[in-house]
């Protein structure tokens, strides 16, 4: 089955992960989610979110930093949802598994081999 969207953004829309801004003449609110997207994903990541966070990686140091932000547990869990939402996106598309280790293995890459001036 291909699915007819291009980028993460269409995806993230689709699911209701986009921000939206409550504004109306000179007032702007805050922003939120739209939830006008299908219930069914968000349904289906808010406890894979859970169990994500209460392992050391990545994503616990994204809810962490949303949390510590915003002093909002919810909040924090649906960055994450978002987040593992665009991370399947992105292994779909380029046909790869997960590495719990990569950003890990990018950061030693670069301590190893500093960039020159020249490679810009």
């Amino acid at each position: 089955m291909a699915l007819s969207y291009s980028s993460q953004k269409q995806l993230t829309s689709y699911a209701g992960y986009d921000i939206v801004e409550h504004q109306s003449g000179k007032y702007v609110g805050q922003t939120r989610i739209s939830k006008k997207g299908n219930t069914h994903i968000r349904r289906a990541l808010h406890f894979p979110a859970l169990k994500t966070v209460k392992q050391e990686n990545i994503f616990q140091e994204l809810y962490s930093r949303v949390f510590e932000r915003t002093k909002k547990k919810m909040k924090a869990y649906t960055a994450v949802q978002r987040k593992l939402l665009v991370v399947m996106y992105t292994l779909w598309k380029k046909e790869e598994n997960f590495d719990l280790n990569y950003a890990k293995q990018k950061v030693v890459e670069e301590q190893e081999c500093p960039p020159t001036l020249g490679s810009y």
